[in-house]
């Protein structure tokens, strides 16, 4: 197990990073210690965020990536070995989230959702490998979701790329544990952060529902400063899994225990939520 000093004087590169979990990250990285190095495709975000670390004297770059580019995550990887000797902490957290029946989703935003959530993680490892194996003990994290426990009516693609990370980070670390790199895969629940204004509605939702997904994430889900603080904790001491928020352990279990039953359960609360929100247009 490392100490609560682990990162002190470490490199991170955390992904995601101009809010939201990423940004929660990162200030969390560098007031621990860690020269940060900032990726989002959102320019005036990062600046945001490193100017937030920078209040709280941390140390940190940014670096702006489309990481849906298998090119930009190489030279991303390029331009943080010119700048650092290793990598001690890769965190892979950039994603967004497709909200509606898969048949009212289109093509491209299909193949988006696909290439950053899903293979970014994948692209990014790939090119972080040889700073990652300079590290004396290296540190990989990678974001599912507790949809990545479960399948979600109306998140078809959302839960695809996270059960992809998921399979993907359990059998990286099988792999990588001979190469001194530990990963961790993160189930987190309802976090009240970004991903959930930023998501990308294939189906309209009337003001009502808005409202309401809103209000239970704000009432239900816990702060990505916590979440952060619960990530970074794991990651210290190579946690296989970190599940945040109750709601992500209670679908864990209720997945194991009853499969069958836990679908049954989604399918009708979904069917419960349409007939009361779709007509209040």
């Amino acid at each position: 197990m490392r100490s609560d000093h682990w990162l002190n004087g470490k490199t991170a590169v955390i992904t995601g990073a101009a809010g939201g979990l990423g940004r929660a990250l990162a200030e969390a990285a560098a007031v621990a210690g860690a020269n940060v190095e900032l990726v989002d495709i959102d320019r005036t975000g990062l600046e945001t965020t490193a100017a937030q670390i920078g209040k709280r004297g941390g140390r940190c770059q940014s670096l702006v990536a489309d990481l849906g580019s298998v090119r930009d995550i190489e030279h991303l990887a390029a331009a943080v070995a010119e700048r650092h000797r290793q990598v001690d902490l890769l965190i892979n957290n950039a994603g967004f989230c497709i909200s509606g029946d898969l048949l009212a989703q289109s093509p491209e935003e299909i193949e988006r959702i696909t290439r950053v959530n899903q293979m970014a993680v994948v692209y990014g490892c790939r090119a972080f490998a040889p700073l990652l194996m300079k590290s004396r003990r290296a540190q990989v994290v990678n974001i599912s979701s507790a949809l990545g426990l479960i399948g979600a009516a109306s998140q078809t693609t959302y839960s695809m790329t996270k059960f992809a990370v998921r399979g993907f980070s359990e059998a990286l670390r099988s792999e990588w544990r001979a190469l001194g790199i530990g990963v961790t895969t993160v189930f987190p629940g309802a976090i009240n952060s970004n991903i959930v204004r930023n998501t990308v509605q294939a189906e309209p939702l009337s003001a009502a529902e808005q409202r309401f997904v809103q209000r239970y994430f704000e009432v239900w889900g816990i702060s990505t400063a916590k979440a952060a603080t619960k990530i970074l904790r794991g990651a210290s001491r190579n946690a296989a899994r970190v599940r945040i928020t109750s709601e992500a352990f209670l679908i864990d279990w209720a997945a194991r225990l009853m499969p069958g039953g836990l679908q049954y359960l989604a399918a009708w609360s979904r069917d419960v939520y349409r007939r009361r929100w779709r007509g209040a247009r």
